[in-house]
């Protein structure tokens, strides 16, 4: 049997949703997920020719020279960011 691959089920379980237990008789379960994209920004220094102009604010800089306070947005991350989820997951396992 073929499904119409655009269909989507909006309703769901509606007003009766299945009765969950979870292990331990925890009351609620997370999900965390991390979107890691750090170091996919266009930069000068890679010979692109242009730098990043996807930013927070709009940069006065021309896009023909380096903008640092961009730069630092996006290594923010990976320099500090993502270690700080590490010290928590490792905190509370």
């Amino acid at each position: 049997m073929q499904t119409d691959p655009t269909e989507r089920d909006l309703i769901g379980y509606g007003g009766s949703p299945p009765e969950v237990r979870w292990p331990g008789g925890a009351r609620i379960a997370i999900s965390l997920v991390v979107n890691y994209e750090e170091g996919s920004e266009n930069l000068l220094q890679d010979g692109i020719g242009r730098r990043e102009t996807l930013a927070d604010a709009l940069s006065p800089i021309p896009t023909d020279r380096r903008d640092l306070a961009n730069e630092s947005m996006y290594e923010y991350g990976s320099r500090a960011g993502v270690w700080r989820f590490f010290r928590i997951f490792a905190k509370y396992q």
